[in-house]
């Protein structure tokens, strides 16, 4: 899904402005999704493990 959003975002700023703009905000758009996801594995994987 992060792909085609960003394809998209791509496809669109290149068309109104140019490809450099577009692969700009193309990019920014991953690294958003990347560093979204690195918090949402830090906030949600268990910090330790108990065995009973």
């Amino acid at each position: 899904m992060g792909v085609a959003i960003s394809g998209s975002l791509f496809s669109v700023m290149t068309a109104v402005y140019n490809i450099h703009i577009g692969a700009m905000y193309g990019l920014l758009f991953n690294a958003a999704l990347a560093i979204i996801a690195f918090i949402a594995v830090y906030l949600l994987v268990p910090k330790s493990q108990y065995n009973n």
